[in-house]
This record gives C-alpha cells, sequence and structure tokens, in this order.
C-alpha cells in the first residue's frame, strides 16, 4: 500500500513539473522571440547606415545644422526666433549637444541618423509581427534596413531619419492602444508624445496623423476599433494640436524660406515613387512587391488578422497591415502634392515618413508569394538584395551629395597661407563654409559686415563694395569662390565684386580648383605692378 501510494503521488506530482516547465519555456520563448526578432533588422541597420557614413562629403543643408549647432544659446534663440529655420530648432538643440560628444566630424554628426534608422528597423518589425506575421515584421525590417534612400537620410545630419523613426514609435503606440483591454490611455499618451516630437523634427511628417485617423476610422466602422480608443485618439490628437499650435504659427512668419519651392508637375509623382523606392533600378520590384500586399491583405483580411502567429497577449485584435501601411504610404504624399497646387510646399525628403509603410506592403507581398512557391519570398529578397548593392555604394561616393564642400576646404588646408583674402562671390558660398570651418580660420573675408551668427542666418551680410576693395588693397593673395550653380552670365552684382577685385590691384589668376557646383580661384598680385590707382585713392 504504501508503495502504491507513492507511486500514485510521484506520477501526480511528474504532470504537474512538466507543465510548469513547458509554460517557463513558452514565457522564455515569447519573451527572446519578442526580442531577437526586431534585433536583427536593427543590426543589419546598424551596419549599413554606419557602413561608409564619412564617405560623402558635407552638403549645404548639413552645413547649416553644423552653423546652428556651434552657436551660443542667445545667438541660436535669436535666429530660430526672428529669421529661420524655426522648424528645425527641436533638432539644433538636440544637435548642440550631440556634437559636443561626439565631435563635428561625418561620423560624429551624421551617427544619431545612423541609430534612428536602426529603431525605425525594429519597429517596422515589431509592426509587421503585431499586424501580419513574424514572418513579414523580420522581411519588411530588412527590406527598410537595405532601402537606399533610407540609408541615403542614415547618412545625413538632418531630422528626417530622426522623425522617421518618431512616426514609426507613434504607430506601434497606437496599434498597442487599440490592442489593449486596460492600458489603452498610456498608450495613447504616449502616442501624443510622439506625435508632439514628430511634429517638431519635421511638421510635415505630421500628415501620418491623418493616415491613423483613416486607420482607426475604418476599424470603428468595422467593429474592431472601440469607441472609447477612437474617441481618446481623437482627444489625444487635438491635445497635440493645441501643443503644436505656438510653434506652427511662428514657423508660418518664415514661409519665405520656402518660397523658392515651384509647382508641382506630374514628373513629380514618378520621381517620388523612385525616390520611395531607393533607386530607379528597383521601382518595378517596390511596385509589384507592395503591390501584392496590399492586394493580398484586402482580399484576404479586411480590417482584421487572427493569424495564429500574430502576437495577442492582450486578447484583442490588431489592425491588418493593409488597413495600417496602405493610408501611411498614400496620403501623406496625396495630401501634400494636393496642397502644393495652390501652394508650393512639396518636397521629396518631407515624405521620408512613408519609408516605413512601403516596407511593410513590400514584405507582406513577399511573404504571401509563399502561398504560389515556398522559395519565392527568399528570391526576391535575394533580387533586391542584388539591385540595391549598387545604389548603395554610390551614395557613399565623396561629391555624391547636391554639393561637395570639403574639397575647396582641403584645398585651402593645403595651400591658403594665414592672411590670405578670401572672397565669396554669392552669399550662399559663406553659407557653404560652415561644412569645414577649420580650413577657413585666419583667412580674411574681405565682402564680410556680420558673421551668420551675428546676422541670426546662414550667410552674414555683405559690406559695401568700396570696404572689400581697400581690405583687398592689402593683401597679396585672394580666392575667390564662385558658385557654378548660379545664373550664366553672373548678375550684375557678381560681375561687380569682380571688378573690384581689379581696382584693388594687378591680380592674376595663379591657379584654379573646381568641386560640384562651385570652382575655387586663387588670384595672386603680380610682383612687378605697383600700387593701382583704385588702392591710391
Amino acid at each position: 500500500m504504501t508503495g502504491g501510494s507513492a507511486g500514485a503521488a510521484t506520477a501526480a506530482s511528474e504532470p504537474a513539473a512538466v507543465m510548469e516547465r513547458r509554460r517557463f519555456t513558452s514565457v522564455r520563448r515569447r519573451f527572446t522571440g519578442r526580442f531577437t526578432v526586431p534585433l536583427i533588422p536593427a543590426v543589419a541597420a546598424l551596419v549599413i547606415s554606419f557602413l561608409g557614413i564619412s564617405g560623402p562629403s558635407f552638403w549645404l543643408d548639413e552645413a547649416a545644422t553644423l552653423s546652428m549647432a556651434r552657436r551660443d544659446l542667445p545667438d541660436f534663440t535669436r535666429a530660430v526666433t526672428e529669421h529661420l529655420d524655426l522648424v528645425h530648432a527641436g533638432y539644433y538643440l538636440v544637435m548642440r549637444q550631440w556634437l559636443e560628444i561626439f565631435g563635428y566630424t561625418e561620423l560624429g554628426a551624421r551617427s544619431l541618423s545612423a541609430l534612428a534608422a536602426c529603431v525605425a528597423a525594429a519597429g517596422i518589425t515589431a509592426l509587421g509581427r503585431r499586424c501580419a506575421s513574424t514572418w513579414v515584421g523580420l522581411v519588411a525590417g530588412l527590406v527598410y534596413a537595405g532601402n537606399v534612400t533610407v540609408t541615403r537620410y542614415a547618412q545625413e545630419a538632418r531630422p528626417y531619419a530622426l522623425a522617421t523613426a518618431m512616426g514609426v514609435v507613434a504607430t506601434y503606440v497606437l496599434v498597442r492602444a487599440v490592442q489593449s483591454p486596460r492600458w489603452w490611455w498610456t498608450w495613447l499618451a504616449a502616442h501624443a508624445v510622439a506625435m508632439v516630437l514628430v511634429g517638431v523634427l519635421n511638421l510635415f511628417a505630421l500628415l501620418l496623423a491623418a493616415a491613423h485617423l483613416l486607420m482607426l476610422a475604418g476599424g470603428f466602422l468595422s467593429r474592431v476599433t472601440r469607441m472609447r480608443v477612437f474617441v481618446g485618439w481623437c482627444v489625444s490628437s487635438l491635445i497635440t494640436g493645441l501643443v503644436l499650435y505656438p510653434f506652427v504659427t511662428k514657423a508660418q512668419s518664415q514661409k519665405h524660406q520656402v518660397a523658392s519651392i515651384p509647382y508641382p508637375t506630374s514628373e513629380d509623382v514618378w520621381r517620388l515613387v523612385e525616390f520611395l523606392s531607393g533607386h530607379e533600378s528597383l521601382i518595378w520590384v517596390s511596385l509589384a512587391a507592395s503591390g501584392l500586399g496590399l492586394l493580398a491583405g484586402l482580399r484576404r483580411a479586411g480590417w482584421v488578422r487572427r493569424e495564429r502567429d500574430v502576437p495577442a497577449a492582450e486578447g484583442l485584435p490588431a489592425p491588418t497591415l493593409s488597413a495600417l501601411a496602405a493610408p501611411w504610404l498614400l496620403l501623406p504624399p496625396v495630401i501634400l502634392l494636393t496642397v502644393s497646387v495652390a501652394t508650393p510646399l512639396y518636397r521629396h525628403r518631407y515624405m521620408v515618413v512613408c519609408l516605413p509603410a512601403l516596407a511593410l506592403l513590400m514584405a507582406a507581398g513577399l511573404v504571401w508569394t509563399a502561398r504560389l512557391w515556398r522559395p519565392l519570398p527568399l528570391a526576391g529578397l535575394a533580387a533586391f538584395a542584388v539591385l540595391v548593392v549598387p545604389p548603395q555604394f554610390k551614395i557613399r561616393e565623396a561629391d555624391e551629395r547636391w554639393d561637395d564642400l570639403r574639397t575647396p576646404a582641403a584645398v585651402l588646408k593645403r595651400h591658403a597661407h594665414s592672411g590670405d583674402a578670401v572672397l565669396f562671390l554669392t552669399p550662399a558660398m559663406r553659407w557653404r563654409s560652415a561644412g569645414y570651418p577649420d580650413a577657413y580660420r585666419g583667412l580674411d573675408d574681405v565682402m564680410l559686415a556680420q558673421t551668420p551668427a551675428q546676422a541670426g542666418n546662414l550667410v552674414g551680410a555683405d559690406t559695401q563694395l568700396e570696404v572689400m576693395k581697400r581690405r583687398l588693397c592689402l593683401k597679396q593673395r585672394v580666392w575667390v569662390f564662385w558658385d557654378l550653380a548660379g545664373k550664366t552670365p553672373p548678375p550684375a552684382w557678381v560681375q561687380a565684386r569682380l571688378r573690384f577685385v581689379g581696382y584693388a590691384g594687378a591680380f592674376l589668376p595663379s591657379g584654379e580648383w573646381r568641386f560640384k557646383r562651385g570652382k575655387l580661384t586663387l588670384m595672386t598680385r603680380s610682383m612687378d605692378a605697383g600700387p593701382t590707382k583704385g588702392c591710391r585713392s
């Protein structure tokens, strides 16, 4: 009897131990899977973004970041509140601290954007898992990490990669609010904070709110989104708008900064497709994969996915991937292009925030093809990787950016003498000098009346031509910066500056260096020529 009782007790306790072990294993796998799967695209984005990050030269917009980040706080505040770039003030404030820690090099200035791309890749993977499947999330994160346009802005000291990452975070916490039965209001509060940060980093990225509205409205009509979540989102969006209203109103006083933007044309639509795809060789791959993803989602699931591999710890369904990604991809550019027909505001780079949606749809399309033939998704990813490699190498070339600021700086470091004069024939050329200011130290800017910090802008203030002539009379060498992207022939005021170089002495060209969108000429005073009449007077 005793032996029988012991055997029965052992038999009864054994299943309980096994069940406990299985429960622990299940929790561990769920915990590790939740973090390890997004980690794979994040690491891929990290490697791709930092690989060759210092290769391209700083360009004009990055020079603006460096110029503003170097200023004392009073000069900075006066510039952004009274003159320009209030829309980027939040980013500049972050960069002031970032550059002090990591340095004003290409690596230091661009590393924040590269890290933002990693965060976005991880967030996209989490979104794909929650709204579709683990495989869709993983493929979406990898597609995003390899996108050429993503890398382009991950290797740039501008706010667009950071704004996109915050847009992904805002979308993720909104999906969590839809799924959460109890803590939905905390997720909506996090969503409001994230959207405020999105607006501070890039005002046009706030068009993402229209995509969120359409997603929630569709879910509400199909009885997926609960009334309290929908109303709560409306309240949080209202709060976001109220917080950003003074910022937006003040920014409108600087609309002269976008006055040069042209009206959009039909070509801009195709260029946008190329921009989002990353390269012209990837257009048809992106269109085919994303189109398949959209059609598969709409055909099979409507607004809700209830797949077994979708994380559903909360017990409530997530929006479908098509309901999430299609408005995200289409609404922001459609709205901005429509508005720009009346008031030109459209730039391709403002739509970087739509890149995560393209990656999600492409991943859905690639994974769906496995139903036709299992190796198809792998073949599609391989084709994407092969097509991506050449443009990925291309964007890392030294002069790939819109203009090249490194070459003239290197010329000055090698050949300039302390006390040489430098003449910027256009104010924009002085702006370019902010990219590598060390090369210009010790040179005398003969047209300068106020530095950019003193003038509260990026180009400074020019002095009168007579003052320039008197300064040149004391110089033996002058470095002349030409803006080859300007009008041909040069405007009259540019030609007047060149004539005054002649009035100040018999300067002869002794060297010339061309770089992207510009030319640098060294003019040396002739040793045989005495003081000119202009200098004697």
